[in-house]
This record gives C-alpha cells, structure tokens and sequence, in this order.
C-alpha cells in the first residue's frame, strides 16, 4: 500500500512527534503530506469546519489513493474519520462501524456521539 495523505488528529504536539518518529512512512511515490484535522480526545470535529477537507479526501479514495488515519491510540478520533470517509464512499454506517471494529480488533470509536456523527455528515451532506 503506497501512503499519500496522512491525517494527524491530535490537537497537542503529538502530531509531529508520531511522524517524527516514522510511523507513518514514506511511499515510493513520494513523500506523505500531513493535512491536519484537529480533534480533541473523545469529541467529534466541527462539520462545517471539517467537510470540505473530508470531502476531498474521499474523492482520493475515490481515485485509488490510501488515506492513514491516526490518533493516540486508534480508536475515537481515527475510527470516526475513517467511518465518515466510508460512509461518503456509499458504505452504510453500521457496516463501515463493523468492519473498522474487526480491523481494529476492538470496539470503536470511544463515544456514542463518535458513532452517530458520520449519520450527521450524511444528513448535512449534499
């Protein structure tokens, strides 16, 4: 899998830390780039903030391109943004929930506020 986009989640200095240290690495067809969607621990993001750049990614998703999510520990924040990217790419939540949860190995995301938030965003989508 070649990584092009990498979402940084935290809203703190672990962002550059993470990467830093090389856990999301380079692909052969280039450098990652970093597109920050700031969201505090156990929260979900501004919609009106968040969707255009949601938005965008899901049509590289669209186009063949690999999108890493990341957070602390991979289960809120990054489970949410991969179940709205999901979600946007015509997979009903419930099934984007339970695939990310066999992925994941756990339940996901942290919060019921979490789980419901990629229903928001295809209700407030157009």
């Amino acid at each position: 899998m070649q990584v092009r986009a990498a979402r940084p989640l935290r809203v703190d200095p672990e962002t550059s830390r993470r990467a830093t240290l090389g856990l999301i690495a380079p692909s052969r067809a280039g450098p990652p780039y970093f597109v920050p969607v700031p969201i505090p621990d156990r929260d979900v993001p501004n919609l009106a903030t968040v969707l255009p750049t949601i938005q965008r990614l899901s049509a590289r998703l669209r186009d063949g391109s690999h999108v890493v999510t990341h957070c602390r520990f991979g289960i809120g924040r990054s489970s949410l943004l991969a179940a709205a990217l999901m979600v946007l790419n015509a997979v009903d939540p419930d099934t984007a929930w339970h695939g990310l949860e066999q992925a994941r190995g756990l339940a996901v995301p942290d919060t019921a506020e979490q789980r419901d938030w990629p229903l928001k965003l295809l209700r407030e989508t157009p």
